[in-house]
């Protein structure tokens, strides 16, 4: 698979992912910061002494909730009537994105284990 096929996977796929959470109503309103903290597991820790410090921390929401719903198209309204439409249109996307990024890791590894012999 080429880098160019593997570039617009991955276009296709995140353009799908973001018009699906605009149109499910997630990403454009007053929620927004909650679904993208849930989406990347990002959770702020606040500090106080001399002032407010916000340091980001890394939460495994990403791995429970964020990544099943990129990779499912978990959204409300891809139920019911667009089911079909998920299995036979989406989910190969997925399984695209899935597999190039696979092959990509494989190669980063092969690279680097290549090195150390």
């Amino acid at each position: 698979m080429g880098s160019k096929t593997i570039m617009f996977l991955c276009f296709v796929f995140l353009t799908g992912n973001i018009c699906c959470m605009i149109i499910a109503g997630e990403y454009f309103n007053e929620g927004d910061m909650s679904l993208l903290q849930s989406l990347t597991g990002y959770t702020n820790v606040e500090l106080s002494g001399a002032g407010v410090l916000s340091i980001p921390k890394l939460g495994l929401g990403f791995f429970s909730h964020g990544l099943p719903t990129l990779l499912f198209w978990n959204y409300p309204f891809l139920d019911g009537g667009f089911e079909l439409f998920k299995i036979f249109v989406l989910y190969p996307i997925s399984i695209g994105i899935i597999y190039a990024m696979g092959l990509l890791i494989f190669n980063v590894a092969q690279g680097i284990f290549g090195r150390l012999h």
